[in-house]
């Protein structure tokens, strides 16, 4: 397992990186596996802004090694358009990916840029649906929401990273079990569920964030398609 002496590797992003740019022996023992191989990078939007240079910079020096890397999401982010980075040679793995694109589309998005509403009026939207969730960008947020929620829904859930593993489990449980089972469900959560987590409701509201956010909160929504447009 040290030495990655495998045909199939699965691993982490952090343990890859860190083995990339560690000078200990014990961690960069592994890295001749990284020749003449592929690399997949699932979710790579979720890769830190402020640490993206270097890492797209040992990334293609890897690919000096007859490596390729293959960059997976769902909002693809525009690397070659970095200072330094338009000799990436970027290219799209399907062709004709606009294609798939529109066939697929799940969803219809509603922009709401006026003033701010109050959290008694996300509730009110939540409402309008048995089965629907609000994504927000702190904790805080996502506690206040809960508290009003649950003036009209007692049995509404609340979802974020601060919760042990274990209680995001049950409460990821209860989500499933409802939807499945076409029970109402409202839930309230922070960015936790926007990668990685299969959900399907037929209404998501997501607070102003940055786009690749708001089309991965999009993917809880409708994901299932049983729904000609989810909202």
């Amino acid at each position: 397992a040290e030495n990655w002496d495998a045909p199939i590797v699965v691993t982490t992003t952090v343990q890859l990186f860190d083995s990339l740019f560690s000078n200990r022996p014990q961690a960069t023992r592994k890295l001749h596996r990284l020749a003449n191989a592929v690399i997949l990078l699932d979710e790579v939007q979720a890769l830190p802004p402020h640490r993206i240079i270097p890492i797209l910079d040992a990334l293609r020096h890897l690919t000096a090694y007859n490596t390729t890397v293959v960059l997976s999401t769902a909002t693809q982010p525009v690397y070659e358009t970095i200072p330094g980075f338009a000799d990436l040679h970027t290219r799209e793995i399907v062709p004709n990916a606009a294609k798939y694109f529109a066939e697929l589309e799940r969803v219809r998005y509603e922009w709401r840029l006026e003033e701010p509403p109050e959290w008694a009026d996300v509730v009110h939207e939540m409402l309008t649906e048995p089965q629907a969730m609000t994504i927000v960008n702190t904790r805080r947020d996502a506690q206040a929401l809960y508290t009003e929620l649950l003036r009209h829904d007692p049995h509404a859930l609340h979802l974020s990273a601060a919760m042990c593993g274990l209680h995001k489990h049950r409460v990821l449980d209860i989500v499933r079990r409802r939807l499945a089972d076409g029970e109402p469900c409202h839930l309230v959560s922070t960015q936790v569920v926007e990668a990685g987590v299969d959900l399907d409701f037929a209404l998501v509201l997501r607070a102003i964030a940055p786009l690749d956010a708001i089309i991965q909160a999009a993917g809880r929504c409708n994901r299932e398609g049983r729904l000609h447009r989810g909202r």
